[in-house]
């Protein structure tokens, strides 16, 4: 497919969309962007996972989309030997036995099995050519294409289109550097070596390249057979303990456990667990392959873990909107909830604090809703991210600007939480790696962090930024929710 080409179907993409946002058909809209970067394949798959994690994107029914957007793709012919040739160029001595055809097919990357002269087996990550040759062309096409729908179709995702453009130029820039890919991997293999359940392939860099990864061979089962076999009736926790002596609950558990718990101790953890990377092996063992997106800790870890908290307290206790509202803020908008603390110093305020006003509205907006069937739904499934969204925060009354600290993470939790949705352990598999989370904090702490601070003018101008965005939206809701906006503050 030409450059012009690709441009133009992302020009009438664009006039698809305005017109359906206009006319209120949201679910076409996104149906239409799906669709049409299905065809483009490539980064547009990439920016589509990263748009699909915004809840409201899909509709419930569509949920196993998420889980397709991860399924082989159509593979691209690749003369693997001429590309060897050119990128190791003598050291291609040390493999044989390549085959010719793809045994694992993604959007960035084809995967052959071979061996090394030494009888190890290995597997063979290429990066497909036109990845190369359309990458900054694709890029710059995705980052006009949500600056325009950002302005005359607003509300696909949730947030604002180019948030999530900066997120995927990182990830698409990061995922096509093998040299980093392969250290990384390296890395989470040293790591994870003496792990009871985890398993990280072996990585052989002295035969890596730009566009080469050469590693371990790891006898498994992927997870996306489990989920089609899952779909068809068949008993995959049963299949698990006959045939891989597993139980599948406690192993994804663990690897929950894993993905939550290292950003909380200040340390990486795997981007990408989408069911095509992750391996079910013998013996309760999961493997993690593919290492091209790494999940890197939270500006704000405290926050973190305190929202993780409150996921911990969902499952014990019941959902707690109050308590969440303040959490999700405070993660999610760090900026305008340390600003809101400072304004009711520098007015002097001592009733509630703003933040605790904003809560008990949510509160009762939540008190309203919860009896929806769409609520229900996301009670039922746990998907507080998503009651946020659409019972707490609808049409983002409180104009708050989501910030995507950790975005990498979300995208990593989001697409895992859909696996368990869709086996059907969800709540079981989550309830046991939050608390086993929380108990391990309680026993190591979080390591401490030094956190950026504003100004006292630069807190006033975010607060005050943020009271006219609210009075442009709804006025009667900042005058019955803030009676205090009159109080002047008073001179140092």
């Amino acid at each position: 497919m030409s450059k012009t080409w690709r441009i133009i179907i992302v020009a009438e993409l664009l006039i698809k969309v305005v017109a359906l946002m206009t006319l209120g058909k949201k679910h076409a809209a996104s149906n239409q962007i799906y669709s049409t970067f299905i065809y483009l394949g490539g980064v547009y798959v990439k920016f589509l996972q990263l748009l699909a994690i915004q809840p409201g994107f899909f509709e419930q029914a569509d949920m196993l989309k998420r889980l397709e957007l991860y399924d082989q793709v159509a593979a691209e012919s690749i003369d693997v030997n001429a590309v060897l040739h050119d990128q190791l160029g003598s050291k291609i001595h040390n493999i044989t036995n390549i085959e010719p055809t793809p045994f694992a097919t993604g959007s960035f990357a084809q995967v052959y099995r071979a061996q090394l002269r030494s009888g190890e087996d290995v597997v063979l990550k290429i990066l497909r050519p036109s990845v190369t040759k359309f990458l900054r062309l694709d890029q710059l096409t995705i980052k006009a294409l949500c600056i325009l729908l950002d302005i005359f179709a607003p509300g696909i995702g949730n947030i604002k289109l180019h948030n999530i453009y900066k997120e995927f130029k990182h990830v698409t820039t990061t995922e096509t550097d093998y040299i980093k890919e392969a250290q990384t991997t390296s890395y989470f293999h040293s790591v994870y070596s003496n792990h009871d359940s985890i398993v990280v392939p072996k990585v052989f860099i002295g035969l890596c390249s730009n566009l080469v990864i050469v590693q371990q061979y790891i006898e498994g089962e992927a997870l996306t057979k489990l989920l089609a076999m899952h779909s068809k009736g068949v008993n995959v926790f049963e299949r698990s303990k006959q045939r891989f002596n597993t139980d599948l609950v406690s192993t994804l558990s663990k690897l929950a456990f894993e993905l939550i718990h290292e950003p909380i101790q200040n340390r990486s953890t795997h981007g990408d667990p989408h069911p095509g990377n992750l391996l079910l092996m013998k013996n309760g063992q999961m493997a993690i392959i593919d290492f091209g997106i790494i999940g890197n800790p939270p500006v704000n870890r405290q926050a973190f873990f305190e929202l993780i908290h409150e996921y911990d307290n969902f499952y014990k206790t019941g959902f707690n909107p109050k308590q969440f509202f303040k959490k999700s803020l405070q993660f999610y908008s760090p900026d305008l909830f340390k600003s809101l603390g400072y304004y009711d110093l520098a007015i002097n305020y001592n009733g509630d604090s703003t933040i605790d006003k904003m809560a008990t509205h949510a509160e009762n907006v939540f008190n309203s809703k919860k009896d929806e069937p769409i609520v229900k739904s996301y009670l039922k499934n746990a998907e507080l991210r998503s009651i946020f969204i659409h019972a707490i925060n609808p049409n983002n009354q409180y104009q708050i600007d989501l910030q995507l600290d950790g975005g990498v993470l979300l995208k990593a939790s989001s697409t895992f939480m859909s696996i368990l949705s869709q086996l059907g352990c969800k709540n079981i598999v989550m309830s046991k790696a939050y608390s086993r989370v929380l108990d391990s904090v309680e026993d190591v702490g979080i390591p401490p962090q030094a956190m950026s601070q504003k100004s006292p003018e630069q807190s006033l101008e975010i607060v005050s930024s943020w009271f006219n965005a609210m009075a442009r939206k709804d006025p009667l809701l900042v005058g019955s929710m803030l009676n205090k906006l009159e109080v002047q503050i008073e001179p140092n």
